[in-house]
């Protein structure tokens, strides 16, 4: 830059001496001499010209290492700034081992810096010890094949490990007491997270002493933690069957069956296995209903601080723990009790019910009504504060109104169906079985929405969205002329939305108004169109027939509303326990509509009896029928292969508690008069059912 300057300064004189009288020749003969010595200089400088030769390999390393294979060169050690690049795992072994991190460092002052090149995988199989500090950087990627691999700084002194990585490393452990990690790129773990798993004394510059909910983890013993058993007696002789235990880092973990209760994880007798060498010293009995810390020394007398958790073995489904606040059971399905619930880990404050119209009073596995104090996703459900936990004790494959949930969720004239997730659930410690944990059919603007009402200038109702269930609670407190009326072909509507707290109200005048007159249009057989969502009902009609939900039909737990705007919808749908062949009320050979040929206490004839009778409406079933057949089969089988497998583990815990429930006549339950003995054979048995009703349907609906 500087010589192309003094050129421009040459070119500006030439121009002011020339315009001063000299000769115009010398501009010429100076633009010759430059040019021949830009000739001069690029050969002077001409790449491998009078350059000085690379140093030789002896001048530059610290000697050389024979690998296992011929046909690899040998590995020079680097002597001042040189790098190791490797790009598998063998030359980094062979590296460590062989001492030449501690030879680079004692000649150079400095850690040697290894980087693993872009493009490779290095996977480590076994334990790297490293006789110095090092710097790992990553471009391509590291893997430790499993717990038991980590990288342990075998040198005394401080040293430094430095981990620079393009992508957060899967898992890793570093065992360096004395020593500092850094961590740099990728996803940086907080240094509560590295207290706990690493043992080392700082992680990016801050002590990691305190770190972990204020314990000081790890130590300066070469002594480890291999695993720890659980006895059933203070001698520990007689170990627990299905308890495991894992170490990582400075934690362990004791897994204990599934079904153990809160009141025996307080009073264990657990033992600490350690390596060769080690020793840990324990009382006979351990209170874990809370972390404890115990030590493990080696044969100097230094120790290495773990932190002892116990946690349930977690099978296919969330663990959901409820405690009730004064410890007492959940008795009553009319009054809150106020609570907290644990699940998976995240607590929650609410008030918890009993729930169900019958099955509260009839069986001894109790339903559950949650209000959550705030709004939640709970296992992947639309977040709310409302929920049902659901025992489907009458159920013994536990999946019925789960896989009738997916069913509906595929017809889109129903606009909401509630969402479902199975759950292992605890109750003041004690194991209570397996769950469906469902969203509450309610008014909300994600699940039924109903719209404002509409008025006249003078206040009367023009339009209102209204929510009501069918079905009879011979518990029930409301009152009939209140909040439940009859019409002549359908017995106890619920009116659930809007409130109504008086006689003859307007709300209680319109909605039975409207539903009397949609009544008279479908028993006429014309006009009703203008009253029913017609799409919605050809829709429930198809779930509630190909499932066989006779209960569901008319005689209880059938859902429709109105909204604001709109007309009336059938759903969404609600109670299938003892659908798909499971009521005892079904009609023999199920070769008749279910809606329409059963019969049951009150009810005789209802609104199907006149819609299967009529040509324009079975017209639309048959049509819509032929559309989704094939999907609602293949949703049906889909659901119940991924749920069975979902629960399988926990119905073995689900069945110790119940064991009524799989094999004993229960209330309605049909499918426990079969003779199935195992849980895996009534879950067969709703498929077999499906194909045995699509069949007739499918004949029927041609």
């Amino acid at each position: 830059m500087k010589r192309l300057t003094e050129n421009n300064e040459s070119r500006s004189e030439q121009k002011r001496g020339t315009a001063r009288g000299i000769p115009r020749f010398v501009p010429l003969l100076l633009i010759i001499l430059s040019f021949l010595s830009a000739i001069l200089l690029f050969v002077l400088f001409l790449p491998g010209k009078n350059a000085s030769p690379p140093p030789s390999p002896a001048a530059d390393t610290v000697g050389e290492l024979s690998t296992d294979d011929p046909e690899k060169e040998p590995l020079s050690i680097p002597n001042g700034g040189a790098l190791f690049r490797i790009s598998d795992a063998e030359t980094l072994y062979l590296l460590a081992d062989s001492g030449a991190f501690g030879e680079f460092f004692a000649a150079n002052g400095e850690d040697p810096i290894v980087i693993i090149e872009r493009g490779s995988t290095v996977t480590l199989d076994r334990t790297l010890y490293i006789d110095s500090g090092i710097t790992l950087d990553v471009e391509g990627e590291l893997i430790f094949a499993d717990e038991s691999v980590k990288i342990v700084i075998d040198a005394e002194g401080e040293h430094t490990i430095s981990i620079f990585a393009d992508a957060p490393l899967s898992r890793y452990e570093i065992d360096a007491p004395d020593s500092s990690l850094c961590l740099e790129g990728g996803d940086i773990p907080f240094i509560r997270e590295v207290a706990e798993t690493q043992n080392v004394a700082s992680y990016n510059g801050t002590p990691t002493a305190g770190a972990a909910d204020g314990d000081t983890l790890g130590g300066e013993g070469n002594a480890r933690a291999v695993s720890a058993e659980l006895y059933h007696n203070g001698k520990k002789t007689d170990a627990w069957d299905g308890a495991s235990s894992v170490v990582s880092g400075n934690l362990i973990t004791l897994f204990v069956p599934h079904d153990v209760s809160d009141a025996d994880i307080k009073s264990l007798h657990v033992s600490v296995k350690t390596d060769e060498g080690g020793k840990c010293e324990l009382p006979e009995k351990l209170d874990l209903s809370s972390p404890a810390l115990v030590t493990v020394t080696d044969g100097a007398g230094r120790g290495r601080v773990y932190r002892l958790s116990v946690e349930r073995a977690r099978l296919g489904i969330p663990i959901m723990s409820i405690y009730t606040s004064d410890g007492s059971g959940i008795d009553s399905d009319l009054e809150y009790e106020t609570a907290v619930m644990y699940v998976d880990g995240e607590e929650y404050t609410l008030s918890v019910k009993g729930r169900g119209s019958s099955s509260w009073w009839m069986f001894p596995k109790h339903s559950y009504r949650l209000k959550l104090d705030k709004k939640a996703r709970l296992c992947g459900l639309n977040s709310d504060r409302d929920f049902c936990l659901i025992g489907n004790y009458i159920d013994p494959s536990l999946l019925r109104n789960i896989v009738a949930s997916d069913m509906a969720s595929v017809m889109t004239g129903m606009p909401y169906t509630p969402k479902y997730q199975s759950v292992d659930v605890f109750i003041n410690g004690t194991y209570s079985g397996v769950y469906a944990l469902s969203e509450k059919i309610e008014e909300d603007d994600d699940k039924v929405s109903l719209g404002e009402r509409v008025t006249d200038e003078n206040g009367n109702i023009k339009d209102l969205g209204f929510l009501i269930e069918i079905g009879w609670d011979r518990n029930s407190a409301n009152v009939r002329g209140v909040d439940y009326f009859h019409t002549s072909y359908c017995w106890y509507q619920y009116i659930k939305e809007p409130e109504i707290t008086k006689k003859g109200s307007a709300e209680y005048k319109y909605i039975s108004s409207y539903v009397r007159a949609a009544e008279k249009a479908i028993v006429r057989g014309s006009g009703y169109e203008e009253y029913i969502d017609v799409d919605s009902w050809v829709d429930w009609f198809i779930v509630n027939e190909l499932t066989n939900n006779t209960e569901g039909s008319f005689y209880r737990s059938l859902y429709m509303y109105k909204p604001v705007g709109g007309k009336l919808t059938a759903g969404p749908i609600w109670d299938f326990d003892t659908a798909f062949g499971n009521n005892t009320g079904d009609i023999k050979g199920y070769d008749g509509w279910a809606s329409v040929d059963f019969t049951y206490e009150y009810l005789y004839d209802n609104w199907m009896k006149f819609l299967t009778k009529n040509k324009a409406f079975m017209d639309r079933v048959r049509e819509r029928w032929q559309e989704m057949k094939d999907t609602l089969m293949e949703t049906a089988k889909n659901s119940v292969e991924s749920h069975a497998s979902e629960i399988e583990a926990s119905t073995v815990y689900n069945f110790k508690v119940w064991k009524r429930g799989l094999t004993s006549h229960i209330g309605l339950g049909r499918a426990t008069r079969l003779g199935f003995r195992t849980w895996r054979r009534h879950v067969d048995y709703i498929m077999e059912f499906l194909e045995m009703r699509y069949e007739w349907m499918d004949a029927k609906l041609s």
